[in-house]
């Protein structure tokens, strides 16, 4: 696919869908929302599709026929409704103690805060009512190196996508 369609290369592919089917946009593999199309214009020597406000998120399947997600990263799953993960809905912390689960990592404690440790003992993860905190030690007793916190208010999503490139990267 070109970087850059031309408006014919976009109505060839367009020709053959239902014209009363709604037009939506899918924005941002990172965060796949799925927007609103606005106004069209011709200026400048190219034709811009104005997008007018977000949907919600992007159905899952569509983020897989994009190649945006996967339906076997645990990372990028979502429920069988594609609901978004809600940072104050009871299983919350699901999104990341899932990825947390993996080999390796042990749970210090089962019930709030509970606490993570990757082999090694670093980085080292705490979940709590005040949100998560990750930090990253040379040592399982010494001083942080690092540390992020993030509180209750930030969307999971977000902390799940920290989690996620954090462990791609250890």
């Amino acid at each position: 696919m070109p970087r850059s369609l031309t408006v014919g290369q976009l109505i060839r592919q367009l020709q053959d869908l239902d014209p009363d089917q709604p037009a939506r946009l899918a924005i941002n593999p990172d965060w796949p929302f799925s927007h609103y199309v606005g106004r069209v214009l011709d200026a400048d020597g190219a034709v811009f599709i104005a997008e007018d406000g977000q949907e919600g998120y992007l159905p899952h399947g569509v983020g897989i026929q994009l190649d945006w997600l996967t339906g076997s990263n645990p990372v990028n799953a979502r429920d069988s409704h594609d609901a978004p993960w809600s940072p104050d809905a009871p299983d919350a912390a699901h999104v990341v103690t899932g990825i947390l689960d993996g080999p390796g990592w042990t749970v210090d404690d089962d019930s709030l805060p509970a606490t993570y440790s990757a082999p090694g003992g670093h980085p080292w993860v705490r979940h709590d009512d005040d949100g998560w905190l990750y930090e990253a030690r040379k040592a399982p007793e010494a001083d942080p190196t690092w540390h992020v916190h993030f509180t209750s208010s930030v969307p999971a999503d977000a902390i799940r996508a920290f989690t996620a490139a954090l462990l791609a990267t250890s």
